[in-house]
Formats: C-alpha cells, structure tokens, sequence
C-alpha cells in the first residue's frame, strides 16, 4: 500500500522511450500491490490524458525486464483515467476504439470480432448503442462483450457470483429480485389442485396465484432484509411472482421504501402491440393503462409523435388476431392460446385493450375445461422451455463455451428490469407501466390499494400518471380482485384460515364457497412447510 505518487517517482529508474516518458508525467500510481500467490505484481494508476493500451502493454513488458527479469512474476497495469470535460463519450470512442480492439484481440478472437464489426452509434451524449451482427454464436456471446467493455469503460463495475448475502449486498445501489418459492414441483401442484375441482389452474391467477403469493411473501421478505441489512438505501425492484399479492405484502411491512415492483407481461404484450403498428420496441408506444397487475386495461397508445394508434390497432386484432412477440417460449401452443383468445375478449368488450391474464377471470370456466388437469401449463415448462435451457447451458459448460448455443431465446424481457433502474439511477423520467400504491390515481379505488399504471420513474422513485374515475365494469372486477388480494394477504400476517377462506372464496375464478374450502384445505396439505400455519 502507498500513498499517491508520480508514476516516475516510484520507477525512477525506468528507461522508456521520449513519447511513453512524456506520457508517464502525468500519471499518478495510486497503490502497488502483489496477489496471494506472489506472481502477479498490480500497479494502479490515474492519468489525465488518455494512453493508448499499446503503450500500456509495453510499460508492463519494460517494469518485467528493467525490474523483475529473473523472478516468476508478471506485472500487470490497472489505469483509471480522470478526463477533462472536452471528451464526450462519442469523440472519446472515436481515439479509443482501437485500444478497445487490441484489448480484445488479446481476450477472445471472437468478441473481438463481434466488436470490430459493429454498428456503433449515439443516440444521445451519454447513450452508446451497439448493434452486432446477428449469428447463433454472437447472441450467445453478446452479454460476454457487453460485460467486458464495461470493465474496460468502467474499471470499478466488478462482476462475481455468490451465495453470501453480505458479499452480494455490501454497498450495492440496486438489488434484482427474482424467487420461485417451491420451484416448479409446488407450481404443478397448484395448478393440479386447482383443476381437480374445475377451477382455473394458472401460477398467479386464482387458487393457484394465491397459494404462490402465500409461498412468495416469506422468501421476498428475506430478500428485503438482506438487502437492507447490507444496503440500507439500495433499491430494490422485485421481478418475484404474483406480484400483485407481493407488491400489498411489501407495502405492509416496508412501506415499500425504496421497493419498486414490476411486470415485464405488459412488456411483452406491448411488444406485440409495437410489432402489429410496424414499430420496433415495445417502448416506442406511451401507453395509458389502468388495472392491477395481471389484471388490466389499455385505453390508449400514443407513438412518439403523439398519435393514438389504438383505433388502427382494434381493426388489426379484430381482422388478424393479436400476433405474438419474437421470444421462443411466447410461441408455444400454450400461449398461441392465448394470444387468439384476445381477440374473443375484445370482440366481448371493445371498449379497452385487456391484459391476457384477463381470460383467466372472464372466461373461467372454459379456461378450466381447457386445461388438461393431468399435464399442465408447469409440465409444458418443465418439459420445453426449462429443459432446453438446462441442455444449452450444458452445452456451454462442458465445452468450456466453445459451443453454440443460444439462451437468448429463453430471455424474454429481463431488458426491462434494467430499463427501470437506469431510469432511476439517472433520473430519466423515463414511463413505464409499474405497481404502486394508488394513492388517488384511481380515485373509486381504495387509497392503499397496490394498482398498475404509468409511472415516471425518477430518483426517488415512481410518480403515477393519475388515471381518473373509470367505468364501473372495470372497477366492479378490480374491486373484486383486490379484495381477494388484500385478503390472502391478511391470512398470512394473522395466519388466518377464515381469511385464506374468504380470499378464495371472493376470487372470481371460484365458482362457490364450497369449492373454495376444498382446495383451500388440500392447498394447506400441499404448502406444509412454506405456507405459514392458518387456524
């Protein structure tokens, strides 16, 4: 360890050639320092004008002979660069690109590759946007070049993987959320118990939703704490389902503090939506939505000259059906399904565009008799999507990533998740459809009731879009829901059975109160273990 010193002063000895002595007057050397298996010699330093990784290169090559010549070390230079303002990112790129490319040529032929080619431009100042030639070796290798110029653009982003929660959580600014409380196994078996009493047998609608949400809530919660116990004051966003029983747990218990909770199926039909109005992203349409999650309505969609195309995109759905988005597992029989079940929704209620999850509580019945009660939705997972995923990623490993192979086909919109924060982190004011507390945004809504709508999302979080009143068709079925909701969420803070009951019982996928009991009580054997205990 050293105080900060000039590059010359610490190596006063060194022998370089006029141009590199020219450019180590202005470097400071920040801290030397040698790994634990004493042969790697780490020097970090700060200049102020940039140095070509050339000249790097061969100032480790020049420390190793002038210094280390007959000692089984090898000399490596951090350097962090401190820039005046006149550099912009664009014409920063412009000087060191080819330092970029013989960094990378030393790495790997291919990103270098893949970088050399690319289409680089700036869509503003701060943006730069990377478009790769597109091949089944380059999409599985685009997040690997992405990671590796961040390093080299910012030297203090360190990516590491673990299991420690105060290593992965000491000091971050965002945590990304994402649990399965019971992993597939429980998934299939709400789905089955459901259907065994011919009610819906869905993950997050209905029975098999609420018997998640009560699994969900336990897990989120020590997510939550960890975080806090590491990083008070990071951000939180919360990908885990059913997020709309979450996001009422959540608020309950943190106020929702920091705690943003999202849904990347409005994405998703977005992106169907962009596609059919000849758009390319599901963020080139500012919609107007009103709902709770899973569970909700388009009133208009406005492209970026302010248009509303929803009148052109009503007679698309009604002459075409609604054509689904470019991700694999959206193409399935499954969720064909669904997309041509749309068009049965909006031909029954032309009034708004609905969520998809719609059909689960407009059409229950027929969804049930639908679904086959011995193979469903959770074995169409475990035996498509999940298990090509697990056999690329196999590929992957035991080739030592030699192999192609392509998991961006099972990444639906996790882009999304990112967008978010950055418009946090940046104070973007960027729209998206979030979940928060309605706070008058719907006014005939309860006060505290966790609605999704638009949101801005800033610094110090969302500021909704306010809605307005909206018709009585619509709040009839959310006032419906988010009692059901607020419900099953009551049962687990009081570990309540009447509550569970009542919660079942007012989901509008439950034909009585009956059924509701019978499943509730073989929900309770099933959960044994994840679900707190109800009397």
């Amino acid at each position: 360890m050293m105080t900060e010193k000039d590059f010359l002063d610490v190596f006063p000895q060194l022998k370089v050639d006029p141009e590199l002595e020219s450019l180590l007057g202005e470097v400071k050397v920040m801290k030397v320092s040698i790994n634990p298996q004493k042969d790697c010699l780490r020097v970090y330093v700060l200049s102020r004008q940039w140095i070509h990784k050339k000249h790097i290169y061969h100032l480790e090559e020049t420390i190793k002979e002038q210094f280390f010549a007959n000692a089984p070390l090898r000399v490596k230079i951090i350097e962090k660069f401190q820039l005046s303002s006149q550099y912009t990112p664009e014409n920063f790129l412009d000087v060191y690109r080819q330092s970029i490319l013989l960094e990378l040529k030393q790495y790997s032929a291919l990103e270098y590759n893949m970088f050399y080619t690319a289409e680089i431009t700036f869509s503003d100042p701060e943006t730069m946007e990377l478009v790769m030639t597109d091949s089944v070796v380059a999409r599985d290798r685009e997040h690997e070049l992405v990671r590796v110029l961040i390093a080299k653009l910012d030297p203090e982003c360190v990516y590491f993987t673990t299991t420690d929660p105060e290593k992965a959580y000491t000091d971050i600014d965002f945590a990304f959320a994402q649990i399965r409380q019971g992993g597939m196994e429980m998934r299939e078996k709400d789905e089955k118990i459901s259907l065994e009493f011919g009610v819906v047998g869905q993950e997050t609608c209905g029975p098999g939703g609420m018997a998640y949400g009560l699994r969900s809530i336990p897990g989120v919660f020590q997510v939550i704490d960890d975080v806090r116990k590491y990083a008070p004051e990071a951000w939180i966003i919360n990908y885990s389902n059913p997020a709309a029983i979450v996001a009422e747990a959540t608020r309950r218990k943190y106020n929702n503090y920091k705690i943003l909770n999202i849904c990347d199926m409005p994405v998703a039909i977005m992106l169907s939506f962009a596609k059919m109005l000849g758009l390319e992203k599901y963020n080139d349409v500012d919609p107007v939505y009103f709902g709770l999650n899973h569970f909700g309505w388009w009133t208009h969609l406005y492209d970026k000259s302010g248009v509303d195309r929803m009148p052109e995109l009503k007679e698309k759905i009604m002459k075409f059906g609604l054509a689904a988005s470019h991700d694999k597992h959206h193409s399935d029989p499954s969720w064909r399904h669904t997309w041509e079940n749309f068009k049965e929704i909006l031909t029954d209620f032309p009034e708004y565009l609905p969520n998809t999850y719609l059909q689960y509580y407009l059409y229950a019945k027929e969804s049930a008799e639908d679904m086959d009660p011995n193979y469903t939705r959770a074995n169409m997972v475990m035996d498509g999507r999940e298990k090509d995923m697990i056999e690329q990623a196999k590929l992957i490993r035991e080739s030592g990533g030699k192999k192609e192979a392509n998991l961006n086909l099972f990444n639906a919109f996790g882009d999304f998740i990112v967008d978010v924060a950055c418009s946090i982190a940046y104070n973007n004011a960027d729209r998206y459809l979030v979940i928060v507390e309605n706070k008058g945004c719907i006014p005939q809504m309860p006060y505290d009731a966790m609605v999704e709508v638009p949101c801005y999302l800033r610094k110090w979080g969302p500021e909704p879009v306010t809605i307005g009143n909206i018709p009585q068709f619509q709040l009839g079925m959310m006032m419906q829901q988010v009692s059901s909701e607020k419900l099953i969420v009551d049962a687990y803070f009081e570990h309540s059975y009447q509550k569970a009951l009542e919660a079942f019982t007012m989901n509008k996928t439950v034909p009585s109160a009956k059924v509701a009991r019978k499943i509730l009580d073989k929900m309770i054997e099933a959960n044994k273990g994840y679900w707190p205990e109800l009397h």
